[in-house]
Formats: structure tokens, C-alpha cells, sequence
């Protein structure tokens, strides 16, 4: 008789090939001010004077909404790479 084919779906595949799966509750959430912009990336400078690159997220993009220096926006940073963000709210 011969073997059936396995199959992988959803998080087996990610699994098989060694990669880390990381949910949204993983993210650290801040507050901070953008101070300088280039290009795509944003400096934004968050708790007591720590400064992260981020850059917009998808859906901000998508919806076309204007980040300028001097706003206030919340960075979500991987805890992995604290350098890093992406911006995912403009705050008023």
C-alpha cells in the first residue's frame, strides 16, 4: 500500500521551514513624536528622548494619510530589533 501525501497547511509550514511565528500581542505599543523624515522612514522619538526609525504601515499608506514632522503617533516595535518600527496611528 502506498504512502498517502501529507499535507502542510497554516503555521505547519512556517514550523517545517525553521521560522518564528510572532502574534500581534508579541509587539510593544509607544507613543512618541516624529522628528525628522527621509523618504519612507521617519524618525520618531519615543520615552525619554529614545529614537527609533520607523516607517508607515500598510494601511495608513493605503488610505493615504500624511505623516509630518511634529505629530504625534503610535510606533509598534518588534522586541527583537528595538531600532525599528512601523508607525500604525496618526494621534490628534
Amino acid at each position: 500500500m502506498a504512502k498517502q501525501k501529507q499535507h502542510w497547511v497554516g503555521s505547519e509550514i512556517n514550523n517545517r521551514r525553521n521560522r518564528i511565528e510572532m502574534s500581534n500581542e508579541d509587539k510593544l505599543l509607544f507613543e512618541g513624536k516624529v522628528i525628522s523624515s527621509n523618504g519612507d522612514f521617519f524618525k520618531v522619538e519615543i520615552n525619554e528622548g529614545y529614537i527609533v526609525d520607523a516607517k508607515i504601515s500598510g494601511k495608513l499608506r493605503k488610505l493615504g494619510i500624511q505623516i509630518l514632522t511634529l505629530d504625534n503617533v503610535r510606533v509598534e516595535v518588534s522586541p527583537f530589533n528595538t531600532l525599528a518600527g512601523r508607525i500604525v496611528y496618526r494621534l490628534k
